[in-house]
């Protein structure tokens, strides 16, 4: 059982329940790109026309009537990825958490590796319904990439190992450095109070009765090798799934080829959140969606008849 992933992400306080859009090719992003390139303008509402989904006023009045984080985002998301075209079972999760690697900027992030948008509770508060829109639309962006990524013949197989090596090696980090500094009586309080299951409490008191750092090496790799035993089956199921329904991409095709761009950021992210992220077409894309969404959004509410 993935104990790990249950214990670490116990604080978790609201889960609910994606062809791929054309990619922007290098050329044509050269005239978006948010970067220190001068952009043309024409280039810029020329893409944002073409990344617009037919919002309508009643629509984005029924948003905007929404009084839960839970309704609201649910509905934004099917508006979102409906008409991309990928089946709703691909959909990625949304969770309302911090996430300590997220661009300080909005604070919202999608993890590739686990196929979840996060968005931190406080911007709930603050932001207007349109902002967080095209927020998710932003984020939204990046998991129909990672399924062009999933679909992509040879890279797909390759994604899938780095995705289960990368969590596996997160998750078994996160426990081991946090009960170094948690008390044991931490975990008993849990097993008690329901917060933990029996197998959870075994577990951490495994991890607490290592003497010294070669015990606590020898636990870390044992549980290594467990959970990503466990990820990486699901992540080949996933994957498996994904091109049973909706086909394999050649990596030699224009779609391939963006597919393996996105990965390369992707990867270069995973190593430094903010290392050339303004010049990533991955993040371009995401840009030209979320402004989209945002003009379309206040179009809607505003003057659309």
């Amino acid at each position: 059982m993935k104990i790990l992933n249950r214990i670490i992400n116990k604080a978790r306080n609201v889960e609910v329940p994606t062809p791929v859009q054309r990619a922007f090719s290098k050329q044509e992003l050269d005239t978006v790109e948010l970067s220190a390139k001068k952009s043309k303008p024409a280039g810029i509402i020329a893409k944002i026309k073409e990344s617009l989904i037919g919002l309508d006023k009643a629509t984005v009045k029924s948003l905007e009537n929404m009084s839960t984080p839970e309704e609201f985002f649910t509905e934004a998301r099917a508006l979102i990825l409906k008409p991309t075209g990928i089946p709703e079972k691909f959909w990625p999760g949304i969770l309302f958490r911090e996430v300590y690697k997220a661009p300080k900027i909005f604070g919202a992030l999608y993890d590739f590796t686990s196929h979840i948008a996060y968005f931190p509770p406080k911007i709930l508060k603050k932001s207007s319904k349109c902002a967080l829109f095209s927020c998710l639309r932003h984020e939204l962006t990046h998991s129909e990439q990672n399924i062009s990524i999933l679909r992509t013949k040879g890279l797909g197989e390759e994604a899938v190992k780095q995705y289960a090596e990368l969590t596996a090696k997160a998750q078994v980090d996160n426990f081991v450095q946090g009960w170094k500094e948690l008390p044991e009586s931490r975990a008993l309080e849990a097993l008690q109070n329901g917060e933990f299951a029996e197998d959870s409490y075994n577990l951490v008191m495994k991890f607490k009765a290592c003497k010294d750092e070669n015990e606590i090496a020898a636990f870390t790799k044992e549980s290594y090798d467990s959970e990503h035993k466990v990820f990486l089956n699901n992540w080949e199921n996933f994957r498996k799934n994904i091109v049973a329904e909706m086909g394999e991409i050649s990596p030699d095709s224009k779609e391939g080829e963006f597919a393996k761009q996105y990965f390369a950021e992707f990867m270069n992210a995973a190593k430094n959140a903010m290392s050339g992220y303004m010049t990533r077409i991955s993040e371009g894309e995401a840009y030209i969606k979320q402004y989209a969404a945002y003009f379309e959004y206040l179009w809607a509410k505003f003057f659309k008849a």
